[in-house]
């Protein structure tokens, strides 16, 4: 079916907004297919729409607020998760594998996310430091654990602090 050059401009500009292939595909009642050779045939005569997409997802603040909403999202769910551990009727050298096991992932995340933004890399490393102390206290004190575990806390946010503007 042939599909007026004005769909196809809308699709463009719903798909550099933001919306996926597949949505962009619904909302004007186009097949996907149709609409993923739109793309391909655009880029072939020069007209990228992942890089605009990009350019406008970066342009101004865009970038910005992305990384903060993330950071505060992942950061939001570590909190609760810790709270039900901390809550919970565990074992507290189980509460403190657990923690370590968020600090982990925690710190994976940091790594990843501060090659794209430098500024992040600071807590990640003050966060891979908590993680080796936790080690290390296993291996030498795990006696020390429950104690050191009343402090998590304390130490979380005094490195939020001192590491996040």
């Amino acid at each position: 079916m042939t599909y007026p050059k004005e769909k196809q401009d809308v699709a463009r500009k719903k798909y550099i907004g933001g919306l996926s292939l597949a949505a962009t595909a619904k909302i004007i009642k186009v097949p996907y297919e149709t609409l993923r050779a739109w793309k391909k045939k655009c880029l072939e005569a020069g007209d990228d729409w992942d890089r605009a997409r990009s350019a406008i997802l970066v342009s101004g603040n865009g970038i910005d607020e992305i990384n903060k909403s993330l950071i505060e999202q992942i950061s939001r769910n570590m909190l609760a998760t810790i709270a039900e551990i901390e809550n919970g009727k565990i074992n507290p050298v189980l509460k403190v594998e657990l923690l370590t096991s968020i600090s982990d992932a925690y710190s994976k995340f940091a790594r990843s996310f501060s090659r794209v933004n430098p500024e992040f890399n600071r807590l990640g490393v003050a966060l891979e430091v908590i993680k080796l102390v936790i080690e290390v206290l296993k291996i030498e004190a795990p006696k020390l654990l429950p104690e050191f575990e009343r402090y998590l806390d304390i130490v979380g946010a005094e490195v939020t602090k001192k590491y996040t503007k």
